[in-house]
């Protein structure tokens, strides 16, 4: 994946929640460069695997303990109750689409859906787990040298349902949903046993550009969907104790 520093001429605002090792999310405006905390540390239990509603304005966050949820604007994070995930270790992916949470179990080529149901509408609609589904994804060798399935971070465009993946060593990947055992297609390889490349993603829902910032550096990049380049945006570092997001939600 090359690198070189640029930003996209005429984006619209995008912006994204991030979340650093303490638990504070924060939100984070790619155009203007800016971040505004949103939920103060020690109310999250977990620090990963976020995916975010646009729809309802409300942001998951998965852990072995199960869901908790947050709607923007409030100040309280809440448990999502119904059916239990089983997680025994933390996934350290996920993205949301179509009612549905996806994660990828940890270093596994299982792929998850945990569908939701709703009270009501709106960001105060109150989600429940309504059924669990696994998926075997086919030809990804996730057990070869380097290219173990460890993350790194998924997301899904919701226009074309394909999901995009990047793993801890650099591997990029997409599937295609409508037929997700059979569509595993590798973009870029990994790059080496290096776990320090690996990018936390989102889509940006306004312009469907995937964005991708590091954990390591706290960089933040435009990703070429089709060859898995990364462009640099110039002017964006975001960092907590030396330390970048642990994951982002869109």
């Amino acid at each position: 994946m090359a690198t070189s520093e640029s930003t996209l001429t005429g984006e619209k605002m995008a912006i994204f929640y991030g979340i650093y090792e303490n638990n504070s999310v924060w939100a984070i405006d790619t155009v203007n460069k800016t971040t505004t905390q949103v939920i103060t540390s020690g109310i999250l239990t977990h620090n990963n695997s976020l995916a975010f509603d646009p729809t309802r304005d409300q942001l998951f966050c998965i852990g072995t303990g199960g869901i908790e949820y947050w709607a923007s604007g409030t100040n309280t994070v809440q448990n999502v109750s119904g059916v239990s995930l089983g997680l025994t270790t933390s996934p350290d992916n996920a993205a949301f689409y179509n009612d549905a949470l996806w994660y990828f179990e940890h270093d596994s080529n299982k792929l998850w859906k945990a569908t939701l149901s709703y009270t009501g509408s709106g960001n105060t609609a109150v989600p429940s787990v309504s059924g669990v589904t696994s998926y075997q994804v086919l030809n990804m060798n996730h057990t070869s040298l380097f290219n173990t399935n460890t993350f790194g971070d998924i997301s899904i465009d919701r226009g074309s349902g394909i999901l995009y993946a990047c793993t801890s060593r650099g591997r990029f990947y997409s599937i295609d949903l409508s037929d997700t055992v059979n569509t595993f297609s590798e973009t870029a390889e990994s790059l080496g046993d290096d776990r320090t490349v690996g990018l936390q993603l989102s889509f940006d829902e306004v312009n469907r550009v995937l964005y991708g910032t590091n954990y390591n550096t706290g960089d933040w990049y435009i990703v070429n969907v089709t060859n898995g380049d990364l462009i640099q945006v110039s002017g964006l570092v975001t960092t907590s104790s030396g330390l970048g997001f642990r994951d982002l939600g869109g």
